[in-house]
């Protein structure tokens, strides 16, 4: 496995954004809840499978690449399973989190209620969590880039 510097930058930018989520939960801005979880999955997914050395997509839709048999040293079935599930499910919605239904003239701010917001926000947590205490699994690996610690970032609760 490749423990790239640049993934550990991924997982660190996903806690900076999943906090953003959680801002954005707690001022009822439902739909940029669900895009900031979409993001910050998306992007520790992409830490998770470079730092396995696994080849992916640059597109937003990563589930398939989840199916590498190199993460099934990493994680269970079942947690890949259900990674794979989150992040495409997720991605379905961003085009709508983003810019609403067009066609039916309803905005992103309509689409989303504090449920499905919550259910992003969870399922973020799930992920983001799991795979930042593989990845950074001491705090003192969190860098921004020029071997500073981060401070405030959610992984020291790990």
């Amino acid at each position: 496995m490749t423990m790239s510097r640049l993934s550990k930058l991924y997982i660190n930018d996903a806690l900076i954004i999943l906090e953003e989520a959680q801002q954005s939960f707690e001022q009822e801005h439902w739909h940029r809840t669900v895009r900031k979880a979409q993001e910050s999955v998306e992007l520790t997914l992409k830490g998770l499978l470079r730092w396995a050395g696994i080849e992916y997509s640059k597109i937003h839709k990563i589930g398939e690449a989840l199916k590498n048999p190199k993460l099934q040293a990493i994680l269970t079935q079942d947690e890949l399973q259900q990674f794979a599930t989150i992040v495409d499910n997720l991605t379905l919605n961003r085009g709508l989190a983003f810019y609403g239904s067009e066609d039916a003239d309803i905005g992103a701010s309509e689409l989303f209620d504090r449920e499905a917001a919550q259910k992003a926000l969870d399922e973020c947590r799930l992920i983001v969590y799991r795979v930042a205490g593989i990845i950074l699994p001491k705090r003192d690996e969190v860098t921004n880039g020029s071997d500073e610690n981060i401070e405030g970032t959610e992984n020291n609760a790990l």
